[in-house]
């Protein structure tokens, strides 16, 4: 755990640059995932970099239209796996993030085969901080706390952005 959460760190440290951008805007990702994450040896341990940034949304504009779903289903928060582009901000990559970190630690990116958590959390939202401990019993409470808050159903319950995350 105590090596997954120092590369989460670089991650978010990564990805709170992209969402403080002011002008034109906050850069969103939105299609955050672990093929999207480059980890390699340092000799301080290991050095992060984010790459992909092909879909993303810039200071709220995108080339997208509503209804469209763009990104791997997977790691999509609920807003982004139901095509409504307007309710897409940093705190969608913050979703994303908590699967990224979900899957780092316990090795599964769902709770159930066939139900990424952006479904989970929407159905079964009361539910979603039992269903992290179960998965990973042995990880310490404070962290499945920080990752629930990462996948609430809303993106106005999450962390605002990658640098709130990281605090």
């Amino acid at each position: 755990v105590t090596i997954a959460l120092a590369i989460f760190d670089q991650l978010c440290a990564g990805m709170e640059a992209a969402h403080a951008v002011r002008a034109p805007g906050p850069v969103v990702h939105r299609d955050l995932k672990p093929d999207n994450v480059l980890v390699r040896e340092a000799a301080d341990g290991a050095a992060v970099k984010i790459v992909d940034f092909g879909i993303a949304q810039l200071g709220g504009r995108n080339g997208t239209r509503t209804g469209a779903m763009m990104g791997t289903p997977l790691y999509m928060a609920p807003e982004q796996a139901m095509g409504n582009t307007a309710a897409i901000g940093p705190w969608t990559d913050v979703f994303a993030l908590g699967v990224i970190l979900t899957e780092a630690i316990t090795l599964q990116a769902q709770v159930e085969e066939g139900e990424p958590w952006w479904g989970t959390s929407l159905h079964r939202g009361g539910s979603v901080r039992a269903l992290l401990a179960a998965l990973g019993p042995d990880v310490p409470g404070a962290v499945w706390d920080v990752v629930a808050t990462c996948l609430k159903a809303h993106g106005r319950e999450r962390f605002q952005h990658a640098g709130a995350l990281r605090a």
